[in-house]
């Protein structure tokens, strides 16, 4: 039932300019009223689909010096093409990032690894860690 009331709203978002215009109006009402609420809600499912990308790569724990402090962590291309990805139109960070780890099935090429580590390997080519 729900898969069917679903998609008749799908489509007379689509073809009535009139019932999009009033969706429009009250999620913006909604949105500016309860701003907290979706700032909380936002950071709650960033926070939610790093750990999933995580767990994909291995855990969150950093594959070179051991650290699990959530806020430390990130994700390493493996080869270094970080670069050559952002240029090819891939996302560059954050959630649309993680976004599309997830929505291409976690392919291979990817750690977790932390910010230190992942900044060293950058910046000298290799951690400290692992030399």
């Amino acid at each position: 039932m729900n898969a069917e009331k679903n998609t008749k709203a799908r489509e007379r978002y689509a073809s009535d300019p009139e019932y999009r215009a009033r969706i429009l109006v009250n999620c913006k009402r909604w949105n500016t009223a309860n701003l907290e609420k979706k700032r909380a809600r936002s950071r709650r499912n960033h926070k939610e689909l790093r750990l999933v990308v995580f767990e994909a790569y291995g855990g969150a724990k950093c594959v070179c010096c051991g650290e699990t402090t959530y806020e430390f962590l990130s994700i390493d291309h493996i080869n270094d093409d970080g670069a050559t990805e952002r240029r090819n139109g891939y996302a560059a960070g954050g959630a649309s990032f993680y976004r599309r780890l997830q929505r291409d099935g976690f392919p291979p090429g990817y750690q977790v690894l932390c910010h230190n580590c992942n900044q060293a390997k950058g910046f000298y080519g290799v951690c400290p860690h692992a030399a």
